[in-house]
């Protein structure tokens, strides 16, 4: 990596970092998130999902946005085969949320043998994600980024690693900023 590279992608984080620090509800976090990573790392699609494994559910902001039709064609093909993502297989036995993809764990005839590469990514035109994720004591909170093409640099993996702590500081002070407001509504109503 070349000095001027490096600086960039130093100057692209701390953008990055200030741009995601701005956010002052979950709503704009996930937003923001999915709108600045494609700046850090190249993407076809970034998603910031919250899966329930034990509701079998999935809520999900995506950049481009899905169609309320294929987002929800797509969620319940993605919970129907959860269990073949391997990022959240390993993260389930490890707790490592640091950035992994698919193509860590699986050749591309085994990933396209799987439900969730028929039923999901393929539909999206997806061969391979990077993602990460953030710790939470009852969501799965993953933030994915899909590629049309097998393959993620040491680089990408390193912009993700490095944006992570912030995405995760941000994340819990959303999270506390909105436990405060609901005091005080609940103050404001007792009194």
């Amino acid at each position: 990596m070349t000095r001027a590279s490096a600086d960039a992608d130093e100057q692209a984080l701390l953008g990055a970092a200030e741009f995601l620090a701005g956010s002052d509800s979950l709503h704009t976090l996930r937003r923001r998130t999915v709108d600045i990573l494609p700046t850090l790392v190249h993407t076809t699609m970034v998603a910031w999902n919250e899966v329930d494994l034990s509701g079998k559910r999935i809520d999900a902001v995506t950049a481009p946005e899905l169609t309320l039709h294929r987002y929800q064609e797509l969620n319940k093909a993605f919970v129907d085969h959860v269990g073949d993502h391997p990022v959240i297989a390993y993260h389930a036995r490890t707790g490592d949320g640091r950035p992994h993809a698919i193509s860590d764990f699986l050749d591309a005839p085994s990933f396209h043998a799987t439900g969730i590469y028929r039923h999901f990514y393929r539909v999206l035109g997806a061969e391979d994600q990077l993602s990460f994720i953030l710790p939470d004591p009852v969501l799965v909170v993953g933030i994915a980024l899909n590629r049309s093409r097998r393959g993620f640099s040491d680089r990408d993996r390193r912009m993700c690693n490095l944006v992570r702590p912030h995405v995760l500081q941000t994340y819990r002070n959303v999270d506390t900023l909105a436990r405060v407001e609901r005091l005080f509504a609940t103050v404001d109503r007792l009194a």
